[in-house]
């Protein structure tokens, strides 16, 4: 069932985003501040990505929290409410022992379509991430030859903002880090998150 759940949530992500590609006149305009700061935090999953890790808490937690911490620099904007930037975050993983982690990366985002109030804008975040260890999930996964200290990142999210508070919006973001079929690391998977923050433009 949730595989199903997860094809169709990826089917349908990717029908907005060709048609906020195709229609950059029915969307808000593209005004903010170039610079924001992210807050956030939650459970570190059990579950592998996409797969549960997509469905929001659809996995059972893996005993620690992620909380963490990321800036954020659009550096170009398109007339169709397309931008691209760079991000770098740091985290503690925090649970029965603890871990540090910092990831830096680009990031592309759409002002997304308005409706009523709120405007909600899909982003992702594609880098690299680094720990001082792996625990976990992540510790087992790796086995005997994997290395899970560098790993690719990737940071899809969704942004609601509200037209009474702009420069403020509640994100939902998957925080994930793999070895992409073992590229990296000689690892597939390493961890997943579900977290909910605050991204505040300055």
């Amino acid at each position: 069932m949730r595989g199903r759940l997860a094809r169709h949530g990826m089917s349908l992500l990717g029908a907005l985003t060709v048609l906020f590609w195709l229609s950059p006149d029915a969307f808000a305009g593209n005004e903010r501040s170039r610079n924001s700061v992210l807050l956030f935090g939650g459970p570190m999953m059990q579950g592998h990505f996409p797969g549960d890790a997509i469905i929001p808490f659809g996995s059972r937690f893996d005993r620690r929290m992620i909380l963490g911490a990321a800036l954020q620099h659009d550096f170009v904007r398109f007339e169709n409410g397309v931008s691209f930037g760079t991000e770098a975050g740091v985290a503690a993983r925090v649970g029965p022992d603890v871990s540090g982690e910092v990831w830096g990366g680009v990031s592309a985002t759409h002002v997304g379509p308005t409706i009523g109030p709120i405007t909600i804008s899909p982003s992702l975040v594609v880098g690299l991430s680094a720990v001082n260890k792996a625990v976990g999930i992540e510790s087992r996964r790796r086995g005997a030859k994997g290395d899970a200290r560098l790993l690719f990142y990737l940071g899809p999210e969704l942004q609601f903002r509200s037209s009474a508070l702009p420069g403020v919006a509640l994100v939902y973001r998957i925080h994930h880090r793999s070895g992409a079929w073992h590229t990296l690391g000689n690892m597939r998977d390493a961890t997943n998150s579900n977290v909910i923050g605050l991204k505040i433009d300055f």
